[in-house]
């Protein structure tokens, strides 16, 4: 920007020089007419420099593929031409004077102003002094002036040059501390994006968790209130028949049994999300497993007439913590019961997968299956669990603790399900190396 309104004001005034001492060449005394034309020639030559200069300006800007270019080569193409202008003014001036004042002016206002390296700046002084240096003689013909103006010229150009260093050293400091500056900013910038993300996220978390929290309470209260009148009524010596005595202790022992199940899922959860569970990986025989919690809900299945059925192969093993799988696979169990009719039927099945280095445990029932867009919320505390066929409630606790346990184990869970019909939850484990797939 600098270099287009410098050179806007200097071509005109350059055309002002030219007419201007033109004017005078009929006034000017005959020794002193060669300084004029040298005059006139050298603002012509200025003029055209200045104009070439805004066409490539003007071209650049039209043209941004040559913008770069010209950027980079225009400090070197200024510095050049004022050289070469103050170098032959210099010169000319020898004819009337011995003052090397446009010298002097192009290395101080060039070294402030044009910010070149060092060592190419100083290698253009050394050129134009030693043109300088040789075109003296030509004009000045007093050796002792010559001499001084020499001298003078040398010492004006190794000033500017340990100038030109000085301001160099001076950028460069200013561009380092700037760029640390820049630095540490984006960094504090990135921090505190970070801290407003973590802060968001921590307050959904927690947000979340209050209202999952509040459900178990709620759930819990809802539980404990019924045991709690139905014992009353019991220990009131009401008039009851055996039969009727065995339904209330009945009712009593499952719903303690869900209470229990409930508090137990409630407490692995709020350890997996203090850190405080440590996963123990062992050789765990699937089948044998699954078999175990199949008989722990067992009375369950029987009082709504729900069938487990265990079709794991025996050669399945998978590498992980026991108690974490045992209560993935429990949960899993114990959803699908909720979801399936009476007299329905629960599925486990266990595959390879991954070339034998992950394990598939499929738990698939004949229920009331779920809408897409009820499956892209399970696994969150976001869930929003519906009630069971025989109008079971539930928090999702049980769903969001298997994800949890699966993923501290490597592995995931995967669902697949169809409105009507049933779905198939799945968890997905490391295989156990001594597993073998036989076809």
């Amino acid at each position: 920007m600098f270099i287009t309104y410098f050179c806007s004001l200097a071509a005109p005034l350059n055309v002002v020089y030219v007419a201007y001492f033109y004017r005078m060449l009929a006034e000017t005394p005959e020794a002193l007419l060669p300084w004029r034309w040298a005059i006139i020639y050298l603002h012509s030559f200025m003029f055209f420099v200045m104009a070439f200069t805004l066409m490539m300006l003007y071209f650049t800007r039209r043209q941004s593929q040559f913008q770069k270019i010209y950027t980079n080569l225009l400090p070197h193409y200024m510095t050049v031409a004022a050289g070469a202008v103050a170098v032959i003014a210099t010169a000319y001036d020898q004819m009337i004077t011995g003052a090397v004042f446009p010298y002097v002016l192009f290395c101080f206002f060039y070294t402030v102003l044009v910010r070149l390296h060092p060592m190419v700046y100083g290698l253009y002084l050394l050129l134009m002094y030693a043109v300088l240096f040789m075109l003296l003689p030509e004009f000045q013909k007093n050796n002792l002036l010559l001499n001084n103006i020499r001298l003078n010229t040398f010492t004006v150009t190794l000033a500017s040059f340990l100038i030109s260093l000085l301001l160099w050293r001076s950028l460069m400091l200013q561009l380092h501390h700037r760029s640390i500056i820049e630095k540490q900013q984006q960094k504090l910038a990135t921090s505190y994006q970070a801290v407003m993300e973590n802060t968001e996220l921590l307050n959904q978390s927690n947000e979340t968790k209050s209202k999952l929290l509040s459900i178990i309470a709620h759930d819990l209260k809802g539980s404990m209130g019924n045991m709690r009148q139905m014992l009353a009524l019991m220990d009131a010596d009401i008039d009851m028949d055996v039969a009727e005595r065995k339904l209330w202790i009945h009712t009593l022992k499952e719903t303690a049994a869900k209470t229990h199940q409930l508090l137990n899922n409630l407490l692995l959860w709020s350890r997996s999300q203090l850190g405080n569970l440590q996963v123990e990986f062992d050789r765990i025989h699937i089948q044998h497993l699954v078999h175990e919690q199949m008989q722990y809900l067992h009375e369950m299945a029987l009082d709504k007439k729900v069938t487990y059925v265990n079709e794991v192969p025996d050669h399945l093993y998978a590498w992980a913590d026991i108690n974490m799988t045992g209560v993935i696979v429990r949960n899993l169990l114990a959803n699908a019961m909720k979801y399936v009719y009476e007299h329905g039927t629960v599925t486990v099945r266990a595959s390879v997968e991954q070339h034998g280095a992950m394990v598939k445990i499929e738990v698939e029932d004949n229920g009331i299956g779920m809408e897409p867009a009820q499956i892209e919320h399970l696994f969150t505390v976001n869930t929003k669990s519906t009630l069971g066929t025989n109008k079971e409630q539930g928090t999702g606790l049980g769903l969001l603790l298997c994800n949890e346990f699966a993923k501290q184990q490597g592995g995931h869970m995967q669902v697949t399900s169809i409105h009507g019909k049933g779905s198939i939850f799945c968890c997905v484990l490391p295989a156990a190396k001594t597993t073998v797939h036989i076809g």
